[in-house]
């Protein structure tokens, strides 16, 4: 029995003198310095957190389990919460006219207390179409079918259709 032991350590040192060492692969970060990770994994078992109802008190919620933009000052602006997992969020400042761009005027679905819902499905996110740097590009988020929840917050409704 050592015999066969001492005769395996010596194949298996043998053999990792002959094998070369793998190359690194190079890669490209697509992270900019100081840029945010979103949560990679996050346990499916969880209950899916209760989202209240109220307009204003959906909002904050929607903040506090926001990721991206810090609280926006600015009241003309959009508040987009773009869902990225069970518990995540994106926020993000658009233009009305960008949200409209984005919706191609869709409307959306009727969400809770008037708000308006619509959905991006995650291959949105592997190109960007319009070449303008954001993975968001118009005509993503719609009013039905699958895909990621997304809630905008406006102060005046999002125009009808695009500006040209």
């Amino acid at each position: 029995m050592a015999v066969l032991f001492v005769l395996a350590l010596v194949l298996i040192t043998w053999q990792a003198w002959r094998t070369e060492p793998l190359p690194a692969v190079p890669f490209i970060s697509v992270i900019d310095p100081g840029g945010l990770v979103f949560p990679v994994a996050v346990p499916t078992w969880r209950d899916l957190p209760a989202i209240p109802s109220g307009r204003e008190a959906r909002r904050a919620f929607l903040e506090e389990h926001s990721v991206g933009a810090p609280a926006l000052q600015d009241p003309s602006l959009c508040q987009l919460f773009l869902r990225i997992s069970s518990d995540h969020w994106q926020q993000r400042a658009v233009s009305a006219r960008r949200l409209a761009e984005l919706t191609l005027g869709s409307p959306g679905r009727p969400g809770p207390e008037g708000s308006r819902v619509w959905s991006f499905r995650p291959d949105g996110l592997l190109d960007d179409d319009d070449q303008d740097g954001d993975f968001l590009d118009p005509g993503e988020l719609t009013s039905e079918g699958p895909g990621a929840e997304t809630e905008a917050f406006c102060a005046a409704p999002p125009p009808q259709g695009t500006a040209s």
